[in-house]
Parts: C-alpha cells; structure tokens; sequence
C-alpha cells in the first residue's frame, strides 16, 4: 500500500548491522524508560515515534550481522521494536495457508491470520493513491455564499470568474506586481498568473461596495477596549470575551464556539451534536447556553451575540432552529476579507495585504483541544489558511523585493514561516531576500540545509516540488549562485 516504506538493501550485512545499532539503541531507551516499544509509542515517551523494523532475506542469513541482530531482538524482546523475517527455521514453524489461517505445528495452535478483506483492501490502496497525487487543484469556492464570501474563493482571493489574465488589456485593471515588471529570483511568472491576475475596475467596486465595513471591523480587531468578542484562529486558538468568564473547560467551549462561527448559514442542534460526537442533545444545548453567557450582549444591538435557535437570523429565514453568533470578530473572516479588498484594489491594496498579516500570530488552528476538533479535518479551514498565508506572504514579498524594500518584505517572509515552517516557498523567498541584503552565504545555507536537505517533523526527508527545482535550475538562480 506504500511502497516508500519498502527498501532494497543494496548490502544485506551492512544493512543488519544498521539496524543492529539502531535496534540496541531503541533496546537501551525502553530499558532506561523502564517500557516496551509499544507502550513507550503508545505513551509518546522521550518525544521519539519509535519507528519500527523488518529485515526480508531468503535463504540461509549470512554470517554476521544478521546473527548478530537475531542475538539482539532475542535479547530484548518487546524492546527492539524490530523484527527479522527469513526461510531458515528457528525452531517454530508458521505455516500460512491460501484461505487466511495460520497454524504452528509446535505449539498446536490453527490462527485466522489479521488481514483485510478483498474489499478493505481497494479501498486503503484508492486511500493511498490518492495520497501521493502531488497536482495542484483550484481553491474551493462556496456555492451558497453571500456578501463578500460570494466575491472570494475559501482562501480569500478573488474568484477566478471575476478576474481577467494578466495579459489580457483593452479594460481598465489593477493588479499589485506591473505585468512587464522583471521578477526576483523567486518568483516565476506562473505564480503570479494565479496570485495576481488583473482584476476589473467594476469587480472592484463591487468588492468595496459590498464590504462596507471592513476597516471598523479591523479597527476594532486591534482595539484595547474592543468590547466585541474576538476569536484567533490564525495561530493558538483563543477566545477573547466580555460576558460570563468561563473557569472549567474553556478549550471545550472555545471548540464549540469555532465550530458554529465558521459555519456561514450557522449550525441546527443536531449538526453540532454531530459535530462534537455527542448523541445527546441536552449536552448540546448546555454546552450553547454557557458560550451564549461568555459572550455576553451585544451592545450594538442590546441582544445576546449568540441568540436561542429560534431566534436567529437564519431560522427565521429557513423556518428551523439554527444556532448563529451575531457580531463575533474572526483573524480567519478578516484576513479573507482583507486579501479580497487588497487585491481588488491593486498596487492600492498593498496595505490591505499587510494588515491581513499583522493577523496571523503562528500556525492556524494551533493548540487545539486534545481529542477534539474533529470536524476540523473534513472543513479544512487551516490548510485553506495556511495556503493563504504563503500566497499573500509571496505576492507581498515579490513587490516590496522590486521596491527595494527589504525589511518590509522580511517581515512578510518571516510572517509565512511562522504559518508554515515547512514550506518551500517562503524559505525560497528569505533567500532572494538574504542575496539583495548581500547576505550571500547565508541564502546559500539555507537551499542546502533547509531546501535541498530539508526534513519534516518526523525527521524524514523532503522531496523537492517541482516549483522549487524549476527555480533552482533557472538562468537567475544560477546567474545568482555564481556571484556568490
């Protein structure tokens, strides 16, 4: 199902005697733990994933390393996490039969072996297909949308429709990098094609028509006094209010408030049951009640931010009871908004783009409630927002690179690696950065360790995307490399 996982062993005694070192190690660490590999995996002890091991050979093990690991998993069983599976008889005989059982003669045992049926089976190897499909697909858009939502796909830019190619003319446009404009070393013309495509004067007047708000609602955001609730999905996940404080279980109500603010049309008390696992629906309603008195009464409107089911906006407009919060302000909706406007707007919403950033505060949806959030997955707001972050981080650092304003487009860079530590674009971009600093060695560490030998979280390795070796190949990368 994932051939990655599978290695040809150029050497057979090299490749024991790796995994004899690494299998004393894993021996050493549970001993000092005082816990077998699967407890100290199940536990997530000394900040290790415990990685496990099969050495396949055929026919007799040659002479010494694969003795040498036998000795060592026999040693210490359950502490190696590590296993040899070989044609030569150790004393136990497993015999596998065509219909799934297993029997060992030795100890008179006839087994069902764990296996997967024929049916289970397609449908993990389609999982796992999928799963290594590396296209580009667009950024969803919402079908029922209204107001701005309608105007921006989920990430916050302009819908496709509403926009023209960069090359296009005979219409009055804006766009916020010139179309002729040469570009820095890593920017390809091909990401602007898609970030910056030129937008038509009447869609901006739409966007800014339709959006009248935008700059009180910003204004508000950053206020001391605000005393609007404010919830922070663009980094920790965090709730700020001014009604009931809430002293037991906030990251549970923090939760249940997230879920029914990102739900544009609101939520029926069966959707949110659903959502939290929960058959019961009096769990439900309490858990509303509780976040309905943390946030208190809107003093704009003198009713409560999150009004009874059917009392809402939208159950009176659907006719059924439907949980909806009035007024909340949201990083994710305001940074959406800000990117529309700003690059609606052209060179003229440049400053849109950078407050959109002021909002981010680390990766989103960070620190979130352990066991909870599932919902999350199906939704997939953070990876949207994580692909909105580097976009507008990207375009921004590309102008203010042409601009000759480097701290500014530092500040950027920096901005989508605290989103997205991993990406390459971000660290691809902090290296044309570093070069027009006359910090050439340095942009050169980084495509070396960070790049080109960069890990992910688990330690594994990080295949180039076909962006990065496009870049990395081209006449500028090379023409700046050599000048280093």
């Amino acid at each position: 199902l994932n051939p990655e996982r599978i290695r040809l062993a150029t050497g057979l005694d090299d490749t024991a005697a790796r995994l004899n070192r690494e299998a004393a190690a894993t021996a050493s660490a549970t001993t000092d733990l005082d816990a077998t590999t699967a407890t100290a995996r199940a536990g997530q002890l000394a900040d290790e994933i415990w990685p496990a091991h099969v050495l396949i050979t055929t026919g007799q093990p040659t002479p010494g390393s694969v003795p040498a690991l036998i000795d060592v998993i026999t040693a210490h069983p359950n502490q190696t996490s590590t296993a040899v599976i070989t044609t030569e008889s150790r004393g136990v005989l497993f015999e596998f039969t065509r219909h799934g059982r297993v029997t060992i003669t030795d100890l008179d045992l006839d087994l069902i072996a764990v296996g997967l049926t024929q049916d289970e089976a397609l449908g993990c190897a389609q999982l796992m297909s999928v799963g290594t499909t590396t296209e580009d697909v667009p950024m969803p858009v919402s079908d029922n949308s209204q107001g701005w939502q309608a105007l921006s796909d989920e990430a916050g830019a302009v819908r496709e429709e509403l926009t023209l190619p960069r090359e296009a003319a005979d219409e009055p446009t804006s766009c916020i990098v010139p179309v002729d404009q040469p570009l820095p070393p890593s920017t390809l013309t091909a990401d602007l094609d898609v970030l910056d495509p030129k937008v038509p004067e009447a869609t901006r007047h739409v966007v800014e028509q339709t959006d009248p708000d935008l700059d009180a609602d910003v204004t508000d955001w950053f206020a001391d006094d605000c005393t609007r609730p404010r919830l922070t999905l663009l980094g920790p996940v965090m709730v700020r209010a001014h009604g009931k404080a809430i002293a037991k279980r906030k990251p549970f109500y923090t939760e249940v408030l997230s879920y029914l603010a990102l739900r544009e049309h609101g939520s029926t008390p069966d959707e949110l049951a659903t959502a939290l696992g929960y058959t019961n629906l009096t769990t439900v309603r309490t858990a509303v009640t509780t976040v309905r008195d943390w946030l208190g009464t809107n003093p704009r409107t003198g009713r409560q931010h999150l009004p009874a089911a059917n009392d809402s906006a939208a159950a009176k407009a659907r006719g059924v009871a439907v949980y909806q919060v009035d007024d909340l302000l949201i990083d994710l909706e305001l940074f959406r908004r800000l990117r529309l406007r700003g690059q609606a707007r052209g060179q003229e919403g440049i400053e849109d783009l950078v407050t959109a950033l002021r909002l981010v505060s680390g990766r989103p949806f960070d620190q979130l409630r352990p066991g909870g959030w599932s919902w999350l997955a199906e939704a997939n707001h953070e990876h949207y927002m994580v692909c909105a972050i580097v976009d507008v981080a990207h375009l921004l650092t590309t102008h203010f690179l042409l601009t000759g304003e480097l701290n500014r487009a530092r500040a950027a860079t920096e901005t989508a690696l605290l989103a997205a530590p991993y990406d390459e674009i971000p660290k691809l971009d902090l290296t044309a950065i570093l070069r027009a600093e006359g910090h050439d060695a340095e942009a050169a560490r980084i495509i070396d360790e960070d790049i080109c030998n960069a890990s992910d979280e688990d330690g594994l390795p990080i295949e180039l995307g076909d962006r990065t070796q496009q870049l990395l190949g081209s006449d500028s990368w090379r023409a700046g490399k050599r000048a280093s």
